[in-house]
Order: structure tokens, then sequence, then C-alpha cells
């Protein structure tokens, strides 16, 4: 292709003639410029470092955040609830989804799955004379968060057997 110019274009202008096969982004101006059109993306290193979780700094969130219904739970639960979640956060069903916190926002954890094994826990009498709404107080000081309707879920089949395969162990019967 040819540039032709009619009429005057002016002093000190330039034009360039490009020929290109293939335009994502044309920035003539641009310093950095960066197509992998082919291959695999490698992440720069702070998006690998948002990646990587502190399992151990996450369970004792979840722990934290559990024993705010301690006022909830019945009698005979009290001094063995703590030990009762560190187990349920060491299976490895529970391990494989609590820390994916997904789109849920102002959280660490997996907030969700956590309500639904409080569901199944309510099931099995850890805890004495709560509804969801006061179980949601405790939790969020806030009667109206969607945790209340997540208390109302049972978590996925395979976390529900593991979890009461641990409530029927000697130590929790």
């Amino acid at each position: 292709m040819d540039i032709k110019i009619e009429g005057n274009p002016g002093t000190g202008n330039s034009f360039t003639e490009v020929h290109i096969d293939n335009v994502q982004n044309y920035n003539p101006n641009a310093t950095t410029v960066i197509n992998n059109n082919y291959g695999t993306r490698v992440k720069s290193q702070a998006s690998l470092d948002d990646i990587k979780v502190d399992k151990e700094y996450v369970r004792s969130k979840i722990i934290a955040y559990v024993k705010k219904t301690m006022e909830k739970v019945s009698a005979n639960w009290k001094n063995k609830y703590e030990a009762l979640w560190n187990d349920i956060l060491k299976l490895k069903e529970v391990d494989a989804e609590v820390f994916d916190k997904g789109g849920q926002q102002g959280t660490d954890f997996n907030r969700v799955l956590v309500a639904g094994i409080i569901h199944l826990l309510i099931d099995a009498k850890v805890y004495d004379k709560c509804t969801y709404c006061s179980l949601a107080i405790a939790l969020e000081n806030n009667e109206e968060h969607h945790v209340r309707q997540e208390l109302g879920k049972y978590p996925s089949e395979k976390i529900q057997v593991a979890i009461k395969e641990i409530l029927q162990s000697k130590q929790f019967k």
C-alpha cells in the first residue's frame, strides 16, 4: 500500500506504513508489548505469592471464627469442641476445599463450607438451643449475613461421610 498525501500535511510530520498480519493491540508508543499467543503464560512472582496459602494461619482463623459460637455449644461438647474442629480441618476432603474462598469477600477461608459443617454438627447435637439466626449473629454480628442461609445447607456427601466418621470415633463419643 502506498501512502498518498493530498493537501498540505504540515511541517515536521512523519508517516509510517505498517504491514501486520495479526493485530491484537497495536500501540506504537508503548514501552513494553507482550504477546503470548502460544504456550503457557508465566505468572509474575507477586501473583504466585497470592496463590500460596499459609494453611496453619488460615486454620487458626477458622478456629477463632467457630469459637464465636461457644455459647451455643452443648455442655458435653464444650471441652472437646476445638479438638473436633482441628480434626475436621485435617480431613483431606475438607482441606481440599476450605482454603478456596472463591468469590467470598472479607474472609481468608471458605465460609460457605464452614457453615455447612456447622449445619452437620447441629444435627449431631454439638450445638444446643440455637437457630440459624442466632448462629449468624454469633459468627458475623449480623442476622442478615449470607452465612445465615448457608447454615441451612449440608456440605458435599464426601465431607459429610468423613465428618460422621470423626463424630463416631472413640475420642468424640
